[in-house]
């Protein structure tokens, strides 16, 4: 909650609000193997 507060401060950065909400989607569901985890 406190990184959607922060980034909604900076509505210069559309890019960080949509990273934000795709790492939201990604937590809420809980995926087999996540794409992140897979470039590690």
């Amino acid at each position: 909650m406190a990184l959607s507060f922060e980034v909604k401060k900076r509505p210069s950065s559309p890019a960080l609000t949509i990273q934000d909400s795709l790492l939201s989607t990604f937590e809420s569901k809980p995926l087999p193997k996540a794409p992140e985890e897979m470039s590690m």
